[in-house]
């Protein structure tokens, strides 16, 4: 008797045990499933707030080349219709808007709108206002423009200075904008999503995007972005992190314990891996491999952890690049991107790392103890490299590079504070020169 009661025992123990293991391993299965479906999430979240951020203030933003065109005239009505419809022809737009003295001077298309001339900038909505006091460039959307329709407005500000000329602002058509940022292919991909931004007037919360304004996206990931309001992308996969079939898979595939213990196995492997990728992709510039700000940075914190406190930090400051990469063709982009790629790997032999520290600036860090005329003689030569012509429109433009460099330890031993320190003291001497209007040395 006593012998079946202790068999009942262990056999109920083993039986609650296997219970228990079986419940916390499907527990633990659904939870790695729903983190790698997370993590693949957030590869496609970064990926694509690049893309949102990159068509919106790249190519799509025609206001910044109209600003700059109309800087030095910017009440020149009719300078700004030619100069809109030789930019804006082509592009589907609705129209664009020239602010002089807090008032509308000018409207392209020639002819348009002209009731609207004349009219105060408080007349319009809040977000015709914003690119002012940011100084800057500024996206807003949707915003219904009366009988124009719901747009996105691109804005460009103008300052001479400190003071406020005026401003350009090109209104693009809704649909056109959103068939162009390409939100679909997240819903062909797998994934629910809605875009939304934070009103810059009262905080409210203004959806521009959603697969489904009906379902509940409270779980999904998420990211935030600034264009300079406040943007956010979440996405969840199609019928959730874990679908009905997905549950009915780990419940059926709980009697088969050692096949999940090494399907768990290989599922923490391709997790792991996929957090690792995550981790390269915001590390590095995926244009020319180098690593970028955040990935330069942490490379210097880790080799100084390991004792090298030797190295000069040389900055390179690409001069009229964005203005030119505006107008250049995708194959001469792709050649300067190339020529800086080499120049910045074959030029240095002794042990260094590169990054892009921004569209475009460069650093280098070379691990060398350096002279100040030594360091100079390899910072000028290697601007001396990276100088690059080319002919756009039948005119000859160049791209310099401006730089600086500090070293480690004379100027200081904390690697954030020294690449602070070489970024502002380019920008200084850029300042400098752009004043004077003559080359500046070390």
């Amino acid at each position: 008797m006593r012998y079946d009661k202790y068999r009942a025992w262990f056999v109920f123990c083993a039986a609650a045990i296997s219970l228990f293991a079986s419940v916390a391993l499907l527990v633990w299965l659904g939870h790695s499933f729903e983190n790698f479906r997370r993590a693949n999430a957030r590869v496609v979240l970064e990926l694509t707030r690049r893309n949102l951020q990159e068509t919106l203030f790249g190519g799509m933003n025609k206001a910044v080349d109209l600003a700059e065109m109309m800087k030095r005239a910017p009440a020149n009505s009719a300078l700004f219709l030619r100069y809109a419809d030789k930019i804006l022809k082509k592009e589907t737009a609705i129209c664009a808007y020239l602010v002089a003295d807090n008032k509308v001077v000018s409207i392209w298309p020639k002819g348009s709108f002209t009731e609207e001339i004349g009219r105060q900038l408080r007349e319009y909505p809040y977000v015709f206002s914003l690119s002012r006091l940011i100084r800057g460039p500024f996206v807003g959307g949707l915003v219904d423009l009366e009988d124009k329709g719901n747009s996105f407005l691109f804005i460009n500000p103008m300052f001479e200075d400190e003071r406020y000329l005026g401003e350009v602002v090109v209104a693009a058509k809704a649909d056109y904008v959103l068939k162009e940022l390409n939100m679909a292919y997240l819903r062909q991909s797998g994934y629910e999503y809605e875009l939304w931004r934070v009103s810059p007037q009262d905080g409210s919360k203004e959806v521009v995007e959603a697969s489904d304004p009906h379902i509940d996206l409270s779980d999904a990931e998420r990211c935030t972005f600034y264009m300079p309001t406040e943007w956010t992308l979440m996405i969840r996969p199609i019928g959730g992190w874990i679908s009905l079939r997905g549950r009915l898979l780990l419940f059926g595939g709980g009697a088969f314990v050692i096949i999940l213990l090494s399907g768990c196995i290989v599922l923490s492997h391709i997790t792991l891996k996929q957090r690792r990728q995550i981790s390269s992709i915001l590390s590095f510039d995926h244009e020319t491999g180098f690593l970028n700000c955040g990935g330069f940075l942490e490379e210097l914190k880790r080799l100084a952890a390991r004792g090298k406190n030797e190295y000069t930090i040389i900055y390179f400051a690409m001069d009229e690049y964005i203005r030119l990469t505006r107008i250049m063709d995708e194959k001469q982009r792709n050649e300067y991107t190339e020529h800086i790629t080499r120049c910045l790997r074959d030029y240095i032999y002794s042990p260094h790392i590169t990054a892009r520290m921004g569209e475009a600036s460069y650093a280098v860090a070379i691990f060398e103890k350096m002279e100040m005329k030594e360091a100079g003689d390899i910072a000028r030569g290697i601007s001396l490299e990276l100088l690059w012509k080319t002919r756009i429109k039948e005119n000859r433009e160049y791209i310099h590079a401006d730089w600086y460099f500090v070293r480690c330890p004379e100027e200081g031993t904390d690697p954030e504070s020294l690449i602070t320190s070489a970024i502002k003291g380019c920008e200084e001497k850029r300042q400098r020169k752009a004043m004077n209007g003559i080359s500046v040395s070390l």
